[in-house]
């Protein structure tokens, strides 16, 4: 199992990316890479509270737009 200290995760999917999938069509380029909520995060590598601020919920409005 994939553990990232101090977040609760709901869901947490890790595909593995294969010649032929429809992800390595895709992402070949980019693997490793991380999708969050299906829309392209991080590739290659990312720190982990660089993760855990990407999973932060944001408010649906934001002053500086």
């Amino acid at each position: 199992p994939i553990r990232i200290p101090f977040t609760d995760l709901d869901h947490l999917e890790v595909i593995q990316i294969r010649e032929g999938d429809a992800y390595w069509d895709r992402y070949w380029s980019r693997i490793p890479v991380i999708l969050i909520d299906g829309k392209e995060a991080f590739e290659h590598r990312t720190s982990r509270d660089a993760l855990i601020r990407k999973l932060r919920p944001r408010p649906w409005w934001t002053f500086w737009g």
